[in-house]
């Protein structure tokens, strides 16, 4: 209905008649047009910043509006209407909270984000900011000639919606059965990976936080010191001896979150856990999606952490299904898809990657060192509550995440985990004891989930329709301590 009667206006527009617009395209010709879209506005000199502000819906009704009101002592969410603000001040229901309850939260989210933290992700010359304050990172990519689906380890995904269609399905019902989900991790399908030239889509060498071991020697990269941590990614980029102008921490921020979670549990495990690790790490890293289309980038761990071997296992459900369509020769065919070993004079660290083709779940066969996940979406998807988390209490498993906003982790971590364990105490216990060998009360307690910002966030506000709190892919952490 919306392209048949050339509606200027989305207003009033319901997330069910969007769904059903979305079902009907394809998945390849929706791509390929949003990208032409994108370069067409990027080149036109006339583009302003409210052009790019991200389309707005309604907190309550979920319905699309062009101007819409906020609240005026949080100032984040978007209301079509007095008639609904005054609705969600109360609001109850599966996926609603009552704004009564979330406004002093989101004010205290909003406080988190320091004008000195708010400068380390908007320093860069190439960051963008809309009118709304979001960062619309297609039109950035396209600004700076990278966005494409074949643009190396900067290509999106063919896709409506962006990430698998099963996330959203607790929050929007009526996206069950969308089939129009983002392809993921192409280039496992080959016989190789491309050169770190293509890789980075020939971004001035410069730019690029090389691997190659004679240019790292070239440009006098040291040798990171593991008693003093980087800790921004101004520190990042001045040991890496990169300009401002790159946009590297646009996807840097996958392997360089894995760095500060990974920092997060070596600073707080006991002695003891610390020797059990040796220098070999074992990490599952669940839930993947848009990290199988940098797999390469992962080495940069191996020059982060001197003398280590990180191993990485990898599940998502793209994995299976891209196991099936490979031949023999393919990457995701191997028993380790990546490996990288850095130079002796940078410590000769190393990486190793694997992935488990026959599960699209995690399925802990051997328990790793450490559970970590990107932008979880703990209160979106019920499998944590029902599957994996349950398994990291009773083997007494840190478990440590990323994700987009903090609102999302209050629900999980004050919400939806202390249920969990109170409906499952007993079977917990139980459990517990069979694992362990002996009577042992001891479960998580709630209140010793960490949260703090990540330095490592992809820069720029990630666009969002129903909401103006802080907002970051990567964005924070949430770290579940072991049993000690």
């Amino acid at each position: 209905e919306i392209w048949k009667t050339k509606m200027q206006s989305l207003d009033g527009i319901s997330m069910e008649q969007m769904m059903a617009a979305f079902q009907k395209l394809d998945p390849k010709e929706f791509t390929e047009k949003k990208i032409r879209i994108m370069y067409e506005m990027a080149n036109n000199p006339n583009t302003s910043r409210e052009d790019l502000d991200t389309s707005k819906m309604c907190i309550q009704c979920n319905t699309s509006v062009e101007n819409p009101s906020t609240c005026g002592a949080c100032r984040t969410p978007y209301y079509c209407s007095k008639r609904c603000q005054i609705a969600n001040w109360k609001a109850s229901g599966p996926t609603k909270r009552p704004h009564k309850l979330m406004c002093p939260r989101l004010q205290r989210y909003v406080a988190r984000l320091t004008p000195t933290e708010l400068n380390e992700t908007e320093q860069f010359p190439w960051h963008i900011k809309a009118h709304d304050g979001n960062m619309p990172y297609d039109y950035v990519l396209a600004k700076l000639k990278l966005l494409g689906t074949n643009t190396g380890y900067w290509s999106v995904g063919e896709g409506i919606l962006p990430h698998e269609a099963n996330a959203a399905v607790q929050s929007f019902p009526q996206l069950r059965g969308f089939t129009n989900a983002p392809t993921r991790g192409k280039s496992l399908l080959l016989s190789s990976f491309p050169s770190e030239d293509k890789g980075w889509h020939h971004l001035p060498a410069n730019q690029i936080p090389t691997l190659n071991h004679t240019r790292l020697k070239e440009l006098g990269i040291t040798k990171m010191d593991p008693d003093h941590p980087l800790t921004s990614w101004s520190q990042y980029y001045a040991w890496r001896k990169l300009p401002l102008e790159s946009p590297a921490a646009l996807i840097m921020h996958w392997p360089l979150s894995i760095y500060q979670m990974l920092n997060i549990c070596l600073n707080d495990f006991p002695p003891d856990a610390v020797d059990y690790m040796g220098n070999s790490p074992l990490i599952h890293l669940i839930g993947v999606e848009a990290e199988l289309d940098v797999l390469p980038l992962y080495g940069e761990l191996a020059l982060l952490y001197p003398g280590k071997k990180i191993r990485i296992q990898m599940t998502g459900q793209s994995i299976p299904k891209l196991h099936k369509q490979a031949k023999k020769d393919a990457l995701i065919s191997q028993g380790v898809v990546y490996s990288y070993k850095a130079p002796d004079f940078l410590g000769g660290g190393s990486v190793e990657i694997t992935l488990d083709v026959a599960n699209s779940e995690w399925t802990p066969y051997d328990t790793p060192h450490i559970l970590m996940a990107c932008n979880a979406g703990i209160a979106s998807y019920p499998n944590w509550q029902t599957q994996v988390l349950p398994r990291c209490l009773v083997a007494g498993m840190p478990f440590i995440s990323t994700e987009y906003c903090e609102e999302s982790l209050d629900i999980a971590n004050k919400e939806l985990i202390p249920m969990m364990i109170e409906q499952n105490w007993r079977l917990l216990l139980r459990e517990r004891k069979e694992k362990v060998g002996r009577d042992d009360t001891r479960i998580l307690d709630p209140n010793d989930i960490q949260v703090s910002l990540n330095p490592f966030r992809r820069p720029g506000q990630r666009e969002h329709q129903i909401s103006r709190q802080p907002n970051y892919v990567n964005g924070l952490i949430s770290y579940m301590p072991p049993l000690k």
